[in-house]
């Protein structure tokens, strides 16, 4: 996953180095390494920070709210 992430994020770093400058043309890159990042922390368990635990429901299964977020100590809409 490391790899992938790396790999996605290559074309933008020559874009940095060889032209100093960044443009729109690594939008679907930063899209798939933010997909994949947050599928490695979310529900793989992949971070030291976290935890081994899955913090984001299965496709097609709602939102799920951590105890202690923002979300969970919110007062319910009325």
């Amino acid at each position: 996953m490391r790899g992938r992430i790396t790999g996605a994020l290559g074309g933008r770093a020559a874009e940095q180095l060889v032209f100093g400058d960044t443009t729109t043309g690594a939008e679907s890159d930063l899209e798939q390494v933010t997909r994949i990042a947050r599928q490695m922390v979310g529900r793989w368990g992949m971070s030291d920070a976290i935890g081994p635990v899955s913090i984001l429901p299965a496709p097609g299964h709602g939102q799920m709210v951590l105890p202690g977020s923002a979300e969970a100590l919110s007062e319910p809409s009325e």
